[in-house]
């Protein structure tokens, strides 16, 4: 942050004496510096002015003098860049921009030197030292951006990921919490029948053989296979059978034994080893250990759900592991899979042609499953939610070959040399930056490998060849 001095003397100041305390102009001539005001604007703008709109054409290279300028473009989640004192932005000489990607405001009182892109040979035959230092400062914008963006596409895949996982933790969660409330009830209801039991005078050897007939029921019980219909008539005529037992609220309890497959005739021969006072407290004890063991196995299933899906992401994400190590890539595909399942679910078929054979490749375990994200991400995308999405390995001369194939549109012929590119997207505006494929070509390059595609309407196929050893990769 600029002292107050140097704020005012950065307004009230000469153009030139004001530009030569930046390292940009510092050892320029005096007829070098004199060209340079000579051929630019000097400017003034008021706090919150616009001074660029996005979409405008970007024909000036612009020298922050005094103030900050701040760029953004319109998705509301778009990185922000700002322009302090010293700063030289918009078009830079050798830059392809040609609009401008954001609209700049200043944040506070501001002044500037523009000078348009006609003066720029001019300007660099003149002042030769300004075309290292603008290239410089040019790569140096561009890492910046890249670096930007990239972290912005890694936050945009992981949101992607916990969207999925989200959805995927949702079901098994969701189960459990209904069953530990309905567990509640139940165990409530078998409370109250031990108590009503004992009210009628059972003893230890009645409760005894109600034990044995309640283990009895729990070892043989098993879902008769039937139809929506035929289900809701043997609860129907369950239910009414129970009235006729003295047990009032039947309602819940027949579908209960329905779906344990215990018929009328099996609660009429139990009950009749107790006392008649006991028979509907006697059924509502067997029906409550039945839905008590109902409802703990399917706790445990769903929360071996949730576990598995942990497991999952740990592996997919490889937390706690070695950057580098010998990495099953069927393994990491399967986990990829896994995380997109809520996608794989209506309209898309998973065709997996896995080599049994398949060597290990010594890899960084977590890149390649950003390979593989951002690939079947893509073809997901291609098939908008209906088709074939194929997955082929191989091994070719020590090579390990994947192949990601969709039935998708496929890529246009025209961009399909460009698709590589940074921030190429054919996506729609917030949808994609256009760094993904450009992340895997990198990521694939970095580990001595290979990827190319082909593509046409309803098929696109992208092989990515891969190493099984490499010396030196990371």
């Amino acid at each position: 942050m600029s002292s107050p001095a140097t704020t005012v003397s950065a307004f009230e100041a000469p153009l030139a004496e004001a530009l030569r305390q930046f390292p940009l102009f510092a050892d320029l001539s005096e007829k070098q510096m004199r060209w340079f005001v000579d051929h630019s604007k000097d400017e003034f703008f008021e706090e919150g002015t616009k001074v660029v709109s996005e979409g405008q054409d970007a024909d000036f290279m612009t020298i922050v003098v005094g103030g900050q300028l701040r760029y953004q473009s319109s998705p509301p989640d778009s990185a922000v860049f700002i322009a302090r004192q010293g700063t030289a932005t918009g078009l830079l000489p050798f830059s392809r921009l040609k609009k401008y990607v954001g609209t700049g405001y200043a944040i506070t009182r501001l002044r500037v030197a523009t000078i348009h892109r006609t003066w720029f040979a001019e300007m660099l035959l003149e002042i030769p030292q300004l075309s290292q230092r603008l290239v410089s400062i040019m790569a140096d914008r561009i890492r910046e951006r890249v670096r930007m963006e990239e972290q912005r596409e890694k936050l945009r895949a992981l949101g992607k990921l916990a969207a999925g996982l989200a959805h995927e933790l949702n079901n098994p969660a969701s189960a459990a919490q209904r069953s530990a409330y309905d567990l509640q009830q139940w165990i409530q209801m078998l409370r109250d029948s031990n108590q009503s039991l004992a009210e009628c005078g059972l003893d230890a050897t009645q409760f005894k053989c109600l034990l044995d007939v309640e283990r009895d029921v729990l070892r043989t019980a098993k879902p008769l296979g039937m139809d929506a219909i035929e289900r809701s008539d043997r609860e129907e005529a369950l239910t009414i059978w129970l009235r006729t037992v003295a047990v009032r609220d039947g309602w819940e309890l027949a579908p209960i034994f329905v779906d344990a497959g215990i018929t009328r005739e099996r609660l009429a021969e139990i009950i009749e080893c107790f006392i008649a006072s006991a028979a509907g407290s006697v059924l509502k004890r067997l029906a409550s250990s039945l839905a008590i063991d109902r409802l703990t196995k399917g706790i445990q299933a769903s929360t071996e759900q949730i576990t598995e899906l942990v497991r999952t992401v740990k592996s997919y994400s490889f937390v706690d592991q070695a950057t580098e190590q010998e990495i099953d890539v069927e393994t990491g595909i399967e986990n990829t899979l896994s995380i997109f399942s809520h996608r794989l679910r209506n309209g898309v078929s998973v065709i997996r042609e896995f080599d049994d054979c398949l060597p290990r490749v010594t890899a960084n375990g977590s890149e390649l499953n950003q390979v593989w994200t951002n690939l079947i991400d893509n073809a997901l995308d291609s098939m908008e939610g209906s088709g074939t999405l194929r997955v082929k390995t191989a091994c070719e001369s020590g090579m390990v070959l994947v192949e990601i194939a969709d039935t998708g549109r496929g890529i246009p012929r025209e961009i399909q040399d460009r698709i590589f590119d940074p921030f190429f997207t054919t996506k729609d505006v917030g949808a994609g930056r256009g760094l993904g494929l450009d992340v895997v070509f990198r990521i694939v390059q970095k580990h001595r490998g290979d990827i190319r595609f082909t593509s046409q309407m309803g098929e696109t196929v992208f092989q990515v060849r891969l190493p099984t050893h490499m010396v030196g990769a990371f």
